[in-house]
């Protein structure tokens, strides 16, 4: 690579990460810094595409394609739709922010440079999370009113709770990934952010982030256990999956009054009537059933961004939901979105992004991969990741990074 594309793919790759720091104190202009810095990342890219010769796996070449025809689909998408600024704004901030899985996946990645960025993102999340688990314990009993409320725990940072939970997640695994394979005292800094991390996760109490933690932690656990032949390192990986969930709620007052927010929620499920507008997850089951809806009448081609408020609005209508307007939210659950936006392709497309590691066998993917599949899969099933910023951002780097680093040739869990 020459000198110029190089400093273009370090200038855009310092605007992007800048603009994701400040991202967490709602500074002005950061989101825009993380769009254009990964549009000139995708520039330099392909200048350099043109000059070099790629050398991918069968897998990361399927992988490509798929993101590949994603952005052809999302630029159909916005040119059969009505013409509206936020059609071309939501076109501008997720299509070239897809492309940094190009990048990731084909550059010659210094690990050494990848963990210290990663060192200095977790220690930023941790000391956030820290800040905001302090914060509740000093105003606990406002706070617990407000989660049985289906209100969330206030953080100190402009980030969305739900991604900022996301990336607690995340970075977790990341830690214990890095802790795991460091033969230096920074191992310690890396486990002892990770169980901050995950304390923290639990006492602000984003549902959606703990059920990606523990989705993935699940994987985790059967993937170990079915290779490590130390009954004693089973045994230790067992008592932590039963301790970690009930002392998290024997301890921690913010997951009992999730427990008892999600039980309320459950019971208003059967109960219907207007009581499910003051319940989260009430609506998003609702939610679910409208995009369904909608998706049954156009479910071969989809409706396209243009359209997509409208056919959920119908699809409401059609199911007869006692919410009331303000509330009747857009399907959160990415596969569900990408149906109704684009049709069998768009789902299909979707869910080929989880397929393709199965190209090759469980063992060709570094240990940390598999959790972060199953994280991603959760997520996708009650968000929408890929209409928001945040989430492209957080699938990109974590999915595709640890999608093509390599397996240690011996892993720890088999000592």
């Amino acid at each position: 690579m020459q000198n110029n594309q190089k400093y273009t793919l370090d200038i855009g790759g310092i605007l992007a990460i800048t603009g994701l720091f400040i991202t967490l104190f709602g500074a002005p202009l950061s989101r825009a810094m993380v769009s254009i810095g990964t549009a000139v990342f995708a520039a330099a890219l392909i200048a350099w595409s043109i000059r070099s010769q790629w050398k991918l796996s069968v897998a990361s070449k399927r992988m490509l394609l798929i993101v590949g025809i994603l952005v052809i689909v999302s630029v159909i998408d916005n040119l059969r739709s009505p013409v509206e600024g936020k059609l071309l704004y939501q076109f501008i901030l997720i299509v070239p922010l897809i492309l940094v899985a190009p990048v990731i996946m084909n550059l010659r990645i210094d690990h050494r440079m990848v963990r210290g960025v990663f060192l200095l993102v977790m220690l930023l999340f941790t000391i956030m999370a820290i800040w905001s688990s302090v914060n509740y314990f000093l105003n606990r009993d406002e706070i617990d009113a407000m989660l049985l409320q289906s209100k969330h725990v206030p953080l100190v940072t402009r980030m969305h709770h739900i991604y900022f939970g996301l990336f607690l997640a995340a970075l977790s695994w990341v830690g214990i990934h890095y802790g795991v394979r460091s033969r230096s005292t920074m191992r310690y800094f890396f486990f002892g952010m990770s169980a901050a991390m995950m304390v923290s996760m639990h006492v602000l109490s984003s549902r959606t982030g703990l059920l990606g933690f523990y989705a993935s932690a699940g994987i985790y656990l059967v993937m170990i256990l079915g290779r490590s032949t130390s009954p004693r390192l089973k045994l230790r990986l067992i008592t932590a999956a039963i301790l970690l969930p009930l002392l998290s709620a024997l301890l921690i007052p913010s997951v009992r009054m999730k427990i008892e927010n999600t039980r309320e929620d459950i019971a208003s499920l059967a109960e219907g009537g207007e009581e499910l507008n003051f319940k989260s997850f009430a609506m998003r089951t609702e939610s679910w059933k409208a995009g369904w809806s909608a998706i049954k009448q156009n479910w071969l081609l989809g409706v396209g961004s243009g359209a997509y408020e409208s056919a959920v609005a119908k699809g409401y209508e059609e199911i007869h939901t006692p919410l009331f307007v303000q509330n009747r939210i857009s399907p959160h659950n990415q596969f569900l979105d990408s149906w109704l936006r684009c049709g069998v392709l768009g789902l299909l497309l979707s869910i080929s992004l989880f397929v393709i590691p199965f190209v090759r066998k469980i063992r060709h993917r570094s240990d940390v991969f598999w959790p972060l599949w199953g994280l991603t899969v959760s997520a996708f099933m009650v968000e929408t990741v890929l209409q928001r910023q945040l989430g492209v951002i957080w699938f990109a780097i974590f999915y595709f990074l640890f999608f093509v680093e390599k397996p240690e040739r011996k892993s720890p869990a088999q000592n």
